[in-house]
Parts: structure tokens; C-alpha cells; sequence
């Protein structure tokens, strides 16, 4: 896993991963991951997908965090089209399957001694800092799950952040107090 060093510009990374970085506030205590290689088995290479980025904030939750650079994203009938073309990977789905993965290689990876593993939840957003959505019609996610262009215009990202991950876990059994600085420092190192 490679923590993110706020002093450096992430290389080969898109627009969206460097306007995160560039406007996350770095005077926290979160743990970020960015680029996580998720492997089911290390001692296979066998890559199940990359995460942008994993927010741990202590005693909150965690979150995967993907990030389109898309300008001019709609969304109808719980799809995502860029010029009035659906985009061929869906970031919900995507960003869905990137949880399911994490969740399986930490349930089998963690140290035994942090706890029951089983009761940990991760949250999900989908970052859009460069397009507007508008939620006119029902969607089959939280609307918490979408941080784009008018949010960021209404308030800050490591707010928007942190409140979905309360919304999160308030719908679920999940406990935020497993996220301890130690469990956190070992989900890390995992």
C-alpha cells in the first residue's frame, strides 16, 4: 500500500486523483491510501482492482473513494453518460466492487488480535469535482455517495468526506469504534 505524502505530487495519477490531493485537508489525523492494489492472495499477482483512494478516519470509518475527471457527467435511470454516452464502467458498480474486494482481503488478512473483523463496514464515494449532477429521479444509492461539483461548491471536501461515512454507518451495524489509531495503523500495513 503507498500512504499518500501530502510534500509530494502523486505521479501518474489523473486531473481528479491531483485536484484531491491538492484540496483534501492535510491537517488531520486520516490515514489515506491512495493507488491499493487489491490481491485476494499475495502470493498470487492477481490484481482484483485499484483503489483510488481509502480515507480511515479514527473513531468515524473508512471509505473508498473514486474519482472521474469526466466535465460533463449526467445521470438518468441510475446510469452515468458523459455526452450522451453511457460510460462503460459505472462508477457505483465500480466503486461497489472495489468495497466487496477490500472487505474479503481484510476479513482474511487482518491480525486476529484487532478484533472481530467480521462487524467493519467501509463506506463509498464517487468524486466528480468536475461535473454537476442532478438528482431529479429516485437513484438506487445514497445521494451522501456522490460528492460533485455544486456539493464541493456548498461546502468543504473533508466534510462532505466524513459525513458520508457517518451516513454509513448509521444504516448499518458496523461500529465506527473499531477504526482505533492502532487498528487503523494496522489496516495500513495489511
Amino acid at each position: 500500500m503507498e500512504i499518500i505524502n501530502f510534500k509530494n505530487r502523486i505521479e501518474n495519477v489523473h486531473d481528479g486523483e491531483n485536484w484531491f490531493v491538492e484540496n483534501i485537508d492535510q491537517n488531520n489525523n486520516w490515514t489515506i491510501i491512495s493507488n491499493l492494489e487489491i490481491k485476494q492472495n499475495k502470493k498470487y499477482s492477481t490484481k482484483e482492482g485499484e483503489i483510488d483512494f481509502l480515507v480511515m478516519i479514527p473513531q468515524v470509518g473508512m471509505t473508498i473513494i473514486e474519482i472521474k475527471s469526466h466535465k460533463n457527467l449526467e445521470l438518468k435511470n441510475n446510469q452515468f453518460y458523459e455526452n450522451g454516452v453511457i460510460l462503460k464502467t459505472q462508477p457505483i458498480e465500480q466503486s461497489e466492487k472495489q468495497r466487496h474486494s477490500l472487505m474479503d482481503y481484510l476479513k482474511s488478512n487482518l491480525p486476529a488480535n484487532l478484533g472481530d473483523v467480521s462487524k467493519i463496514g467501509c463506506a463509498r464515494i464517487v468524486l466528480l469535482p468536475f461535473s454537476e449532477l442532478f438528482f431529479s429521479e429516485s437513484v438506487s444509492f445514497r445521494k451522501s455517495e456522490i460528492i460533485d461539483k455544486y456539493k464541493l461548491s456548498e461546502n468543504n471536501l473533508n466534510s462532505l468526506i466524513e459525513n458520508s461515512i457517518k451516513e454509513h454507518f448509521s444504516n448499518y451495524q458496523s461500529s465506527p469504534s473499531f477504526f482505533s489509531e492502532k487498528n487503523i495503523d494496522s489496516i495500513s500495513k495489511s
